[in-house]
């Protein structure tokens, strides 16, 4: 925490190191392009100004019934001088909404509170919608233009699904052979013995031990290249 995360700005340098490297074998088509127009970058953080409100409020003492003023100053809370962020109306502060209603209460005649919020509230749906689009396509254009950002989080769940129902079912199987040994050696079959039976367990729990290593050499450098697409590492 507190450090400075510099890997959208260096990505030049990330794709130029890994065609160096033979990492990626085609040169992105951004590449030139990037070193004449550089990502923009902001490193400063405005200033928040305090507020210099103050409440006065009148406390009553139960013992004595002695009353007392007390002033109550908003400059003293950092926390309620830093920007609110967009809360979306599903969370149930309608923060954003709730101020344009009010807004529109105070500075249209004759508006009445549910038509000003039916204003306000497709005026935030209409916003949003805007903003999804265009990051929808931002992310398209990026695409096209030979952007790559790894596999989603999405996928990359349902990959770890499939292996861990694949060795699921390996286990399953091990088991079942194991069941039918134990009862065939207690209904008295000749042709299999407690000898047999403990070479079975033996032999499955060797197997189930090589699977689960195996998956896991797997998974280590393709975890590891998921991790550095995610992150742009």
């Amino acid at each position: 925490m507190g450090k400075l995360n510099f890997a959208a700005l260096r990505v030049r340098q990330t794709a130029i190191a890994q065609i160096a490297n033979g990492k990626t074998r085609r040169t992105p088509a951004w590449l030139n392009i990037t070193s004449e127009i550089p990502p923009a970058a902001v490193l400063t953080r405005n200033t928040v100004i305090p507020h210099t409100l103050e409440r006065q409020r009148r406390v009553t003492d139960p013992e004595t019934g002695v009353v007392t003023t007390v002033i109550q100053s908003y400059g003293k809370r950092r926390h309620k001088n830093t920007p609110r962020k967009l809360v979306y109306e599903e969370d149930g502060l309608r923060q954003r909404v709730i101020q344009r209603q009010l807004w529109l209460l105070q500075n249209v005649p004759d508006i009445s509170e549910d038509r000003a919020y039916d204003i306000a509230r497709n005026e935030f749906y209409s916003a949003r919608l805007k903003e999804e689009l265009e990051r929808s396509v931002a992310h398209e254009e990026a695409l096209a233009t030979g952007a790559y950002f790894g596999p989603r989080m999405l996928e990359v769940g349902l990959q770890l699904e499939d292996k861990a129902f694949e060795r699921w079912k390996e286990w399953s199987q091990q088991e079942l052979m194991l069941q039918e040994a134990r009862l065939a050696a207690f209904a008295g079959d000749p042709g299999l013995g407690d000898d047999d039976v403990k070479t079975l367990e033996t032999d499955a729990t060797l197997d189930q031990t090589a699977a689960m290593d195996a998956t896991k050499k797997e998974e280590a450098p393709k975890k590891k290249d998921t991790l550095a697409s995610l992150f742009g590492v």
